[in-house]
């Protein structure tokens, strides 16, 4: 019996979980933040500042307004929660960041840093995913003594990699202090957790299928076996 072709699935889900996620910011995903405003019926405000064609009127957003305090902090909600999820891809975009007199990671203009990596990280992290997708399959393969998917040696450097990184953010906090509030290092120790994890697979995937007898013949049967 095979496997599920998490390869496949991982990568999807997330995609899907990120869409779902930054779905309610659509329409301003794209742009630079705006001033939010609130809209107030017209029986509610004074008569005589507004026109008879006017139904709606709007008054300056007040930032120290509980609720618009609690619609600040649902929408950094859904802006890290893809790059939480694809967190890796910060490896990528750290050469640049290096090389780059600023110390920033490339961000087109008109849009701010979270709402860029929220938007694109997703995408990076297609191939991270695919790679513990693979990982997780011959893990559960070589419970059966079958080598497939094999993992290669630039899989095993990559999942050497997420679970050096997994390991990073989990103790990044400790060095942190207090220099970013608006930083959610809880969660992101949480995804360094799943991340060092799921890296840990893929590494623990290559050693297991080194302890399997390679037997060519096998090898070709069981990748012909129906899904």
């Amino acid at each position: 019996m095979r496997n599920l072709p998490y390869r496949w699935i991982f990568p999807t889900a997330q995609l899907l979980v990120c869409a779902i996620v930054l779905w309610p910011l659509r329409s301003t995903l794209l742009t630079k933040e705006v001033p939010l405003r609130f809209s107030f019926d017209i029986s509610t405000g004074p008569k005589n500042q507004l026109s008879p064609n006017d139904s709606h009127f709007s008054l300056p957003l007040d930032l120290d307004s509980p609720e618009i305090e609690r619609f600040i902090q649902n929408t950094n909600r859904r802006l890290w929660t893809p790059t939480l999820i694809n967190i890796p891809a910060a490896l990528v975009v750290l050469p640049y960041v290096i090389h780059n007199p600023a110390k920033t990671e490339w961000v087109p203009n008109g849009m701010d840093f979270k709402r860029w990596r929220a938007i694109s990280w997703p995408f990076i992290g297609l191939i991270f995913w695919w790679v513990v997708g693979r990982g997780v399959e011959a893990l559960l393969a070589a419970r059966r003594s079958v080598v497939r998917p094999a993992i290669s040696w630039v899989e095993t450097v990559i999942g050497a990699l997420l679970l050096l990184w997994g390991i990073m953010l989990l103790i990044a906090p400790l060095f942190a202090g207090d220099s970013d509030s608006e930083v959610p290092w809880v969660a992101i120790c949480g995804s360094g957790v799943m991340w060092a994890a799921l890296g840990g697979a893929v590494v623990m995937a290559r050693i297991v299928q080194r302890k399997i007898p390679l037997r060519p013949r096998d090898v070709r049967a069981s990748e012909a076996l129906p899904s």
